[in-house]
């Protein structure tokens, strides 16, 4: 019997398994303090890998039968530290309709002036109050009622694990566990940031940045094809990068094709002061 609807997301079960293990090991066996730091960079990254396997899957259900998505939804919130459906309303239905302009609640202009490090960690904290804020006011008939049952069913296993948690070990659960799924947010906020700061947010094909190493994508998902994601969000992740070669890149400006964000982040962009008063679009 076919459960999975694309059979590629096999990585990304594997990611949240991984994810799931780094999260909650450290409650059943003791974390050397020498290998403390790099066990919270590993399990944050994988944080930040499930927060993209929760996008893809916000976007194109992975299993075929809605009772398993169900119960996806829920592993995904105890990986990702919030809820799984919570960020339709944020991603489809406000980010993807309005994407980069002033209706954007994580446009780039939330990042407000100065070098890419001051701007990228400002819009990190504006991005957040800015869909706390969204959410507070948007209409409430855009979710379906159903999403509204398992978001609650979300928030209350999420809550009742935390408990325990925090019963069992409250030092243990604040680095091990919360610490990780801040930084798993942070690090996706960030990453939007890149992706549409200082393009075209009317622009066809302009309106995103890509990246297109191989080891990038193969650890993110093939997040880094941006652009056809947003002109095609229905598509799974998989196919991005042939449609990207195909109806993207020929018409695309070529300097919103970058090979490697890591290199684009340190040799373009932290040090890359920007003004927003008369800043060409």
């Amino acid at each position: 019997m076919k459960l999975l609807s694309y059979k590629q997301d096999r990585r990304s079960l594997l990611f949240i398994l991984l994810c799931l293990l780094f999260l909650y090991i450290p409650f059943s066996i003791n974390i050397s303090i020498i290998y403390a730091p790099l066990w919270l960079m590993v399990s944050s990254f994988f944080c930040f890998s499930v927060c993209i396997v929760n996008h893809n899957h916000v976007h194109n259900a992975m299993f075929r039968y809605q009772w398993m998505n169900i119960i996806l939804g829920v592993v995904l919130t105890i990986c990702r530290g919030h809820t799984s459906v919570g960020v339709i309303l944020a991603h489809n239905h406000n980010h993807h309709v309005y994407t980069g302009n002033d209706k954007d609640w994580i446009k780039p202009g939330l990042a407000g002036e100065g070098t890419g490090i001051t701007r990228l960690l400002r819009f990190v904290f504006a991005a957040i109050v800015s869909m706390a804020r969204g959410r507070r006011h948007a209409n409430p008939s855009i979710i379906h009622t159903r999403l509204i049952r398992q978001k609650r069913l979300e928030q209350t296993t999420l809550l009742l694990l935390s408990a325990v948690l925090l019963y069992l070990d409250i030092v243990g659960f604040l680095i091990f566990v919360v610490l990780p799924w801040i930084v798993g947010v942070a690090l996706l906020i960030g990453v939007n940031l890149l992706q549409h700061d200082n393009c075209i947010p009317n622009s066809k094909f302009n309106h995103s940045r890509n990246f297109t190493s191989r080891i990038g994508n193969w650890l993110c998902l093939n997040n880094g094809y941006h652009t056809v994601h947003h002109m095609r969000p229905e598509l799974h992740w998989s196919r991005l990068p042939e449609v990207h070669q195909r109806e993207v890149e020929p018409y695309m400006d070529s300097r919103l094709n970058q090979s490697s964000i890591i290199r684009y982040l340190t040799m373009n962009y932290l040090t890359t002061r920007c003004i927003l008063q008369g800043e060409k679009k």
